[in-house]
């Protein structure tokens, strides 16, 4: 059989810039760069060029199996995953994936941030306006005020207005110390629960 038949055979239904079998590359080990170039056909410039990437751990079957797991189940763990599939994979390369985003969900986000950057000053007097309206109708100083860290309650005037009407001042410094105490044993629950 001359070299030029068992090169078509070799590369019979690949795909240009496809890996070669393990079984292609047992037949070259040993052979010449002309030999090669001449059993695939090729130039001897191609023979040893460097891949140009990484070489991709799934194929586009399994990317789309997984695209359509997370489809079905959004809170499905990376781990769960990684175990549906039959090919070893880590959980980084599932995880690196960028979030498939069509251009008009894309445009949509882009507008909503805008339209959030000029109108925070807009929330912020909201915000004010139901803290007046709600809690200093129920508020007497024995309840306790909470909230988090958003932007609407760490604005420079929704703290003015808190301290302006003294919601701060009526919390007991022993609660504060106590609540800080406790942050470490709180989130190792939060981590303990995933969550």
């Amino acid at each position: 059989m001359k070299l030029d038949e068992i090169g078509a055979r070799l590369t019979a239904g690949r795909q240009s810039g496809q890996e070669l079998s393990p079984f292609s590359r047992t037949v070259i080990v040993g052979a010449s760069k002309s030999a090669v170039a001449r059993m695939f056909g090729v130039s001897r410039a191609i023979v040893q060029v460097p891949r140009t990437r990484r070489l991709e751990v799934l194929i586009r079957r399994e990317k789309r199996y997984i695209i359509q797991l997370t489809k079905r189940k959004p809170r499905l763990l990376t781990q769960m995953l990684t175990n549906t599939l039959d090919t070893r994979i880590s959980r980084s390369t599932i995880r690196r994936k960028r979030i498939l985003l069509t251009k008009a969900v894309a445009m949509a986000r882009y507008q909503f941030a805008c339209l959030w950057l000029e109108n925070t000053e807009v929330l912020i007097r909201s915000y004010q306006k139901a803290l007046e309206e709600g809690l200093l109708l129920v508020y007497n100083g024995t309840r306790h005020f909470q909230q988090d860290n958003a932007k609407v309650y760490t604005s420079t005037s929704s703290i003015e207005w808190l301290l302006n009407y003294c919601c701060w001042w009526s919390i007991d410094q022993a609660q504060v110390d106590k609540l800080i105490d406790s942050i470490p044993c709180r989130l190792a629950i939060v981590k303990k629960a995933r969550g």
